[in-house]
């Protein structure tokens, strides 16, 4: 494997470990203030555009 190819699947795993932080982040901070409804809404719309995302993508 080329050192090229490596790099690209080390930075789309630095990118998805950053994506599913953020989602736990927005989990943990807004569940309380912003009720169950508002916040799974949010959750499912970003790991929806994050599933398209990866669909569309290419290495």
């Amino acid at each position: 494997m080329s050192k090229e190819l490596i790099d690209i699947m080390q930075d789309k795993k630095k990118e998805t470990e950053r994506k599913l932080d953020n989602v736990i982040w927005h989990i943990e901070t807004n569940r309380q203030v912003l009720g169950d409804k508002r916040t799974l809404d949010d959750v499912f719309q970003a790991l929806k555009n994050w599933t398209e995302e990866s669909k569309s993508s290419q290495y």
